[in-house]
């Protein structure tokens, strides 16, 4: 199935009353003709190494190329975007974390570059996105940003799946601790609120602070991940990124 041109849009301006906008710039969003990865289709190869051993040099993510730029970096993994398996050195998407899967995470906060790590028995292996299949457009570039320039929120985008876990893809460093429905104008869906780390350890900060993520599904289209936080355990925040999410609209 293929998604053609500028199918969903997220609003154009929302204006908050603390001093704050959304502004979204949305791509043409295309979803490739290949096979979709279930229960009933051929695994979609997406890179090949040697042997399992070793991560491939190139990797093929939902459409976009990336290229092997460090076998053992250590940048530190961020969001889980999906799963890998390995078959005598051929890589394949997989659908769940199933025995001797393995993980691609975002290169730390996925707001700040594409990059993805691959985790395997090599360490960390590092891709970086190519230029050669710019036509694809598998996320949404959107933030908030404060008086001061710092980005609020995120917003990320995954294929869609009747089967979509975001306990899958949370962010490492975090706990879910609530969970519940929510309505928006684009649709129906779940508010996570997770207690994050201010920091890595090696960051030398300590103590947590409340993440909150909207997951809206628009069926057998995409799904979108929207990421809010003011770096603190207020609940005026909760209530501000839910005064968000009742302006967001979708446009043809």
């Amino acid at each position: 199935m293929k998604w053609l041109g500028s199918l969903l849009v997220i609003g154009f301006l929302l204006s908050l009353s603390v001093g704050c906008s959304l502004k979204i710039n949305s791509s043409s969003l295309e979803q490739s003709t290949e096979p979709v990865n279930n229960q009933n289709s051929k695994l979609e190869l997406i890179g090949k190494s040697d042997s399992c051993e070793a991560p491939p040099e190139k990797l093929n993510w939902l459409g976009k190329m990336y290229q092997k730029t460090d076998e053992n970096t250590s940048a530190e993994p961020g969001m889980k975007f999906g799963f890998v398996m390995c078959d005598k050195g051929e890589y394949f998407e997989a659908t769940d974390d199933g025995p001797g899967s393995l993980i691609v995470y975002s290169n730390g906060d996925p707001r700040m570059n594409d990059d993805l790590i691959l985790i395997g028995k090599w360490g960390r292996a590092l891709f970086s996105a190519t230029n050669s299949n710019q036509e694809f457009a598998e996320r949404f570039d959107a933030s908030v940003i404060d008086e001061n320039g710092v980005i609020l929120e995120n917003v990320v985008t995954y294929p869609y799946s009747d089967d979509f876990d975001f306990k899958s893809y949370k962010p490492n460093h975090s706990e879910i601790t609530n969970e519940e429905a929510i309505d928006t104008p684009i649709g129906s869906g779940k508010l996570y609120t997770l207690d994050a780390d201010n920091g890595t350890a090696a960051s030398g900060l300590t103590g947590t602070h409340d993440v909150y993520y909207a997951v809206i599904p628009i069926r057998d289209k995409v799904i979108f991940v929207l990421e809010f936080s003011n770096f603190d355990k207020e609940e005026a925040s909760k209530k501000q990124f839910i005064d968000l999410l009742k302006r967001l609209q979708l446009k043809q």
